[in-house]
């Protein structure tokens, strides 16, 4: 009898687990819909590249937001705003070129040095303030990391700090207290 309740909770441990992942896996399933063109944004903001004088990642985003030649730049803004709010919590690095497995393409474009790709989403206008789960901190507290560790590319963490900071950006311990508050 004690093996077959062994064997019946594992099996209930298992499936919990499968039915959890699988969930985890839905929420962002980029699959259906004009989402899909997010699939792989990783690699488009670590090693971007030009098509038609625009950045691989912003064609993704435009495409994904429905953005049409037609829309004024404000309207383009406004919904790839929705789209980046919308999939905030899929837009992570999951690639063997960023070492923050689950970092969020932020904090990829922190270490790739993408000054491009942060002067484009402060001009869009998107969330600046996401608290990864993977280690409690914005891109902001990120940034502050790599500065303490003194890098040879000191300069761009300390302009792009300052430069999120100006707009808006904040550490997590500010957005947890003004919360509390």
């Amino acid at each position: 009898m004690n093996v077959s309740k062994t064997i019946t909770t594992l099996l209930l441990v298992l499936f919990i687990f499968t039915i959890s992942w699988a969930q985890q896996k839905n929420d962002c399933h980029l699959g259906n819909g004009k989402e899909r063109a997010l699939r792989g944004i990783c690699s488009h903001v670590i090693s971007p590249e030009l098509y038609d004088g625009e950045y691989s990642y912003v064609t993704k985003f435009k495409k994904a937001a429905g953005v049409t030649p037609e829309d004024s730049e404000e309207e383009m803004y406004r919904k790839i705003r929705e789209v980046w709010d919308k999939y905030e919590d899929c837009l992570i690095c999951d690639t063997i070129a960023f070492s923050l497995r689950g970092g969020s393409i932020l904090k990829a474009a922190t270490v790739s040095l993408n000054k491009n790709f942060y002067n484009t989403v402060i001009k869009w206008g998107v969330n600046l303030n996401r608290i990864d789960t993977v280690d409690g901190k914005t891109v902001l507290d990120f940034i502050q990391d790599k500065i303490a560790i003194n890098p040879p590319n000191i300069e761009f963490y300390r302009a792009y700090y300052n430069v999120l900071k100006e707009h808006g950006a904040k550490h997590a311990a500010d957005i947890l207290a003004e919360k509390n508050n």
